[in-house]
């Protein structure tokens, strides 16, 4: 079965949280600062969208625009950043602009989860 746009959301937000475990320009980077997949198992920080992908455990990046979770993302960056994308968030703005994001997108989740429940 596969994770909620809420779960996938919050592992990916903790995931990133430490500024450490946080890249730019890399959907991941390895302890050496070379970039690899979001999923390899030398990762050892990741974008935004990266960080959706490793804990969706996705191998083609592609894909993560597809995922609800990315939806809700961007609707978030788009709300909280006007004319700013994910990866614009994530690379231009900074590590705090996108937990920001990220917190954003949890609240936006976690609404629509209770609307649904009440539904």
């Amino acid at each position: 079965m596969s994770k909620s746009a809420l779960t996938v959301l919050r592992e990916a937000r903790e995931l990133i949280s430490d500024p450490k475990r946080w890249t730019r320009a890399e959907l991941a980077r390895d302890a050496t600062q070379h970039g690899v997949r979001a999923n390899s198992v030398g990762a050892t920080c990741w974008c935004a969208l990266g960080a959706v992908l490793k804990v969706t455990d996705t191998k083609l990046a592609y894909q993560v625009w597809d995922f609800p979770a990315t939806k809700v993302l961007m609707r978030a960056a788009k709300s909280e950043f006007g004319p700013y994308d994910i990866p614009a968030v994530n690379d231009l703005l900074g590590h705090e602009a996108t937990i920001r994001m990220f917190d954003a997108a949890i609240a936006s989740a976690e609404k629509e989860a209770g609307n649904a429940v009440q539904a």
